[in-house]
């Protein structure tokens, strides 16, 4: 489930809330109520796997460089 950003105008509180793709933007705020509540466009958050590396010789020498 994305999360989004929205903002008030009226009482500039910022939230990230958890939201279906398939649910309507939030058009009230919930901390004052003030309908001058829109979203906010930000860059997504992408997770990517890691990879751990196993040493294959001395402490130090972790193999060929990436």
């Amino acid at each position: 489930m994305p999360t989004y950003t929205y903002k008030c105008e009226k009482c500039q509180k910022t939230h990230e809330i958890f939201q279906q793709l398939s649910e309507a933007h939030l058009s009230k705020c919930p901390v004052c109520g003030s309908v001058k509540f829109q979203r906010v466009i930000t860059a997504p958050m992408l997770k990517s796997k890691t990879s751990k590396r196993r040493s294959r010789g001395s402490v130090g020498d972790f193999g060929p460089e990436l």
